[in-house]
């Protein structure tokens, strides 16, 4: 892809798949699969892994991905992005800063933040993201030490950045409906899809309820 159809998929996206190696059984073959049935973005996260199992990850996930026309998002990591022909990084705030992970993957990949308030949305969008991530909206197991910090967030980023806002933390299909009432583009998760026993029919439904819940908001503005 182009760096304009990235940036397509990135805000149409809808539902954000956040790829943990550490708590997903075999994550090339969960990623094609939730790729076949309309998961569009991919954050692949590798904490725990050495360089060299975490390239090899990341270079069968990017093919994967990469053959149904879905987009890899690397963690972290802007070296492995660039090593596998990723489509993207994301940065948190013990990263690398934003501007500096610009620089390096150039203009026409795909560079995320992490937001945690409107100021820190901000910034990152000056600094050249083409899209954030907002949370935690809810309480999560997937990072117990997060702060939480509601719905408000997801309205404060919205009403200070006109990029495509996803927000992440504790949701799932239940509730995903609040976060886009909040203004958020998409919402992203890892325990609503990773951890369930069938992890396409999770994402299916996930799918299904932002869908319906975007074409209504849509239907309202015209």
């Amino acid at each position: 892809m182009d760096a304009r159809e990235r940036r397509e998929v990135v805000a149409n996206a809808l539902v954000y798949f956040i790829c943990d190696a550490a708590r997903v059984r075999e994550p090339s073959q969960m990623c094609a699969r939730l790729a076949e049935i309309g998961i569009r973005l991919v954050q692949l996260r590798m904490k725990a892994l050495d360089d060299a199992a975490a390239y090899a990850l990341a270079a069968q996930v990017a093919t994967e991905l990469r053959r149904r026309g879905a987009l890899l998002i690397v963690n972290d990591r802007v070296d492995l992005a660039l090593a596998v022909d990723a489509d993207g990084v994301h940065v948190g705030a013990d990263d690398l800063p934003v501007s500096v992970a610009r620089r390096v993957i150039g203009p026409d990949r795909i560079l995320g933040a992490s937001a945690h308030d409107a100021t820190g949305a901000t910034n990152a969008v000056q600094s050249g993201a083409d899209y954030v991530g907002c949370g935690s909206v809810f309480p999560t197991s997937t990072k117990r030490d997060a702060a939480v910090r509601g719905l408000d967030l997801v309205r404060e980023v919205r009403a200070a950045t006109v990029v495509p806002v996803y927000g992440i933390g504790g949701i799932d299909a239940g509730n995903a409906v609040r976060v886009l009432q909040a203004g958020a583009d998409g919402v992203a998760v890892a325990r609503a899809i990773g951890d369930a026993p069938d992890p396409a029919a999770a994402a299916k439904q996930l799918l299904d309820v932002v869908r319906r819940m975007k074409s209504l908001r849509e239907a309202q503005g015209a």
